[in-house]
């Protein structure tokens, strides 16, 4: 077990595992967005930072950030599991 978390270590360390670890959290776990347009006035002003949560509404299909195209484009689905639906006053982000 130790010999395992030594490893893990190492090879986070390096620049392929940090590079892994950071797509990882990026396409299912959190990403970090500006608001563009002052649609959200009274709540956002344009320029404002969020960190939104990727698994709140399900498990979308992994895409790559500023492309916007599929890392899976052979399926059609948009979603790979589905989650709890937005409720009234829940911040919701589009991608443009």
């Amino acid at each position: 077990m130790k010999e395992l978390l030594r490893k893990t270590y190492k090879f986070s360390n390096s620049w392929t595992g940090t590079i892994i670890i950071v797509l990882f959290v990026i396409f299912f776990i959190a990403q970090a967005f500006k608001i563009p347009s002052g649609s959200m006035k009274d709540s956002l002003l344009i320029g404002d930072h969020l960190f939104a949560k990727k698994f709140a509404y399900g498990v979308s299909m992994p895409h790559i950030p500023f492309l916007e195209v599929s890392i899976m484009p052979w399926s059609d689905s948009l979603r790979l599991m589905d989650g709890d639906k937005p409720k009234r006053g829940d911040i919701v982000i589009f991608r443009p």
